[in-house]
């Protein structure tokens, strides 16, 4: 006996088995079990978009220390006072970032 015949019928006994579950799940799944299936879901929408507007808000709130470290403070406008209190109160830091 050849010592590939054991694996040539493992692979066999393989090949048919995964054959016959293909069979099989596309006999028994229906409509009711494909809208069970686990997926992207809206909880998962509401994580993504939390997600994307602390990342957004992090940024802004990044883009607000440094257009105060890059200012002169020559003049002291009421926008560098709010940009300054914005370093401190991390919301109003952000929003000031982006203007």
């Amino acid at each position: 006996m050849n010592s590939a015949d054991p694996q040539r019928a493992w692979r066999r006994r393989m090949h048919e088995s995964a054959a016959a579950w293909l069979v099989r799940s596309r006999e028994h799944a229906t409509e009711q079990d494909m809208n069970k299936q686990a997926g992207f879901t809206v909880i998962d929408m509401f994580h993504l978009v939390f997600i994307i507007i602390g990342l957004c808000a992090v940024g802004g709130w990044v883009w607000n220390v440094v257009k105060v470290a890059g200012s002169d403070f020559g003049a002291i406008t009421a926008m560098l006072v709010l940009r300054c209190i914005g370093i401190v109160v991390a919301p109003l830091g952000a929003v000031l970032g982006f203007f």
